[in-house]
């Protein structure tokens, strides 16, 4: 019998082997017997499709930890730790220690997680904060996956400063939650200029830090929002990288509600039209209170169930416009405050029915925000691409029915 060491058939067997089965104990099995043959980067490789494959975040952990043994075998203690703190993560626990803080000659970074106190002071004393209006990647309410979800595990915050003898000069909010990519929030990183001039070393300092950051947390991948600069594009061509094009939606309304009506689609109008001839539309005073009528809709009638709690929906500046169907809660459309923005949060609708019940809360939601005095509403991020997933679509394509024009962008996942 020929050695796997010397015959490349068997390696290929194995691999081969475990794709057909498609199944976490079949790239489990592969990668057993890859590092038992000394072939640790395809055992590894072998382990990571495993782990895609299992959706609760504790069991996804005992992968991680095997990716450290393997890894040791290779000789990478460092990337072996990264591993473990991956597994750390997934068990819900988050990661403790001090993170390596990288300098340039002019300039210095300050990590959240070393000193929260002195991170928030720095920005609490910034003349305005760029990010307060960003429903996205601000301060304000978030709904959003909780900080625990026996999903992703753990959420890690890696925001960070570029700092010179002036203070500030790049504010980048990231984080990782499980052994997910290295983002902000739900959203991709942003390098965020805090000065009208930026030195082009402040890029590369604030670059090369997410660099460390993204291995140092285990994770293998980034989502940077390309700003077009020179030393970002030259970043991203470093790396193996994927780009998408999305678009932010927002409305602004510092316009008559006439005008911002006649900018919905046609249809659109006609559906508003619609719900407010058949459905009763109300603010709810206290959204807390229909929790669990709100959940009812997403258990029933959704893919993509938010991790939000009563406690959540009680937060200062959540608000939810409800539809009634006679006695039935037919939709549901929960927003948030973030200074002068209105963000559409969530939504959920009656399983099973083809009316439009939706729209006419949109409606509303929109006028209430222009009454209370906020400077734009905010759909957020919409994924525009025609290869993007049909249920995506969808939601880009009722959302972009309310506003005037999208604001596109592209996003790209790096491998640092």
């Amino acid at each position: 019998m020929s050695d796997p060491l010397e015959d490349e058939s068997a390696e290929a067997a194995w691999l081969l082997a475990a794709r057909d089965q498609g199944s976490p104990d079949g790239w489990w099995n592969a990668a057993t017997q890859l590092a038992e043959s000394c072939l640790y980067l395809s055992a590894e490789a072998a382990l990571w499709m495993a782990a895609g494959l299992i959706g609760a975040a504790e069991r996804r952990a005992v992968v991680f930890d095997q990716m450290a043994v393997v890894l040791e075998k290779l000789g990478d203690t460092e990337m072996a730790e990264a591993r473990r703190r991956v597994a750390h993560r997934l068990r819900g626990h988050k990661i403790s220690g001090h993170v390596l803080e990288l300098e340039a000659g002019q300039g210095w970074v300050m990590c959240r997680c070393n000193d929260p106190d002195a991170f928030d002071d720095v920005l609490a004393a910034l003349p305005t904060r760029p990010l307060a209006d960003d429903p996205l990647r601000g301060d304000g309410p978030v709904l959003s996956v909780a900080d625990m979800s026996p999903r992703f595990g753990a959420k890690d915050d890696f925001s960070y400063l570029v700092m010179d003898e002036n203070g500030p000069l790049i504010l980048v909010k990231c984080g990782v939650s499980g052994d997910g990519m290295m983002v902000c929030g739900e959203v991709a990183v942003q390098l965020t200029r805090l000065r009208p001039q930026v030195p082009d070393w402040a890029v590369d300092l604030a670059l090369r830090q997410l660099t460390h950051l993204t291995r140092w947390s285990g994770v293998s991948r980034v989502l940077l929002e390309d700003d077009q600069s020179a030393v970002t594009q030259s970043w991203i061509r470093q790396g193996a990288s994927h780009a998408s094009h999305v678009a932010y939606c927002d409305i602004d309304l510092n316009q008559t509600m006439e005008v911002l009506r006649r900018q919905y689609r046609e249809t659109h109008r006609q559906q508003v039209a619609w719900g407010r001839k058949n459905l009763l539309v109300e603010k709810v005073a206290d959204p807390a209170t229909l929790y669990e009528g709100f959940r009812h809709l997403y258990d029933t009638g959704s893919q993509l169930l938010p991790q939000f709690t009563p406690q959540s929906l009680g937060q200062p500046g959540i608000s939810m416009f409800v539809a009634w169907a006679g006695d039935e809660l037919a939709s549901v459309v929960v927003c948030s405050d973030f200074a002068g923005t209105c963000y559409y949060a969530a939504g959920a609708r009656m399983a099973g029915s083809k009316k439009p019940l939706t729209h006419v809360l949109i409606d509303a939601a929109i006028e209430d925000a222009k009454a209370r005095g906020m400077a734009q509403f905010s759909f957020g991020i919409l994924h525009v691409e025609a290869n993007t997933d049909a249920k995506l679509l969808g939601i880009a394509g009722f959302k972009r029915g309310f506003a005037a024009q999208l604001r596109p962008v592209e996003w790209v996942t790096v491998k640092p």
